[in-house]
C-alpha cells in the first residue's frame, strides 16, 4: 500500500485502479480504505472504484499512468487470518 501511495507521487499523473469485492461487505471496506487514502493525501479523483476483485476476501490496487501502463499492484487479503499485503512494480 505503501508502495502504491508512493508511487502516485513519482508520478502524479497516475490513478488507482482499486478493484474489491461485491456486496455490501465489499462497499463499506472500499469506502473505509478511500478515507484512509484521502487521509494519506491521495486525492479520490485519482482513485477508480471498480466491483469485482479476484476473490471476495481481496481489495486489488493498481497504480495505473495516463498511458494506461501499469507502475504497480498491490493485493490486500480481508481476512483476518490471512493477512497479505504484497506490492510489485511492474517495468
Amino acid at each position: 500500500m505503501a508502495q502504491a501511495v508512493g508511487q502516485l507521487r513519482v508520478h502524479p499523473d497516475a490513478h488507482l485502479l482499486i478493484y474489491y469485492p461485491g456486496g455490501d461487505e465489499g462497499t463499506l471496506w472500499v469506502s473505509e480504505l478511500q478515507s484512509w487514502l484521502v487521509a494519506l493525501g491521495v486525492p479520490s479523483e485519482q482513485m477508480e472504484l471498480i466491483p469485482g476483485s479476484s476473490k471476495q476476501t481481496v481489495i486489488e490496487i493498481e497504480v495505473v499512468s495516463q498511458n494506461g501502463k501499469g507502475v504497480s499492484e498491490a493485493v490486500i487479503e480481508t481476512d483476518d487470518k490471512q493477512k497479505n499485503s504484497r506490492s510489485e512494480v511492474n517495468p
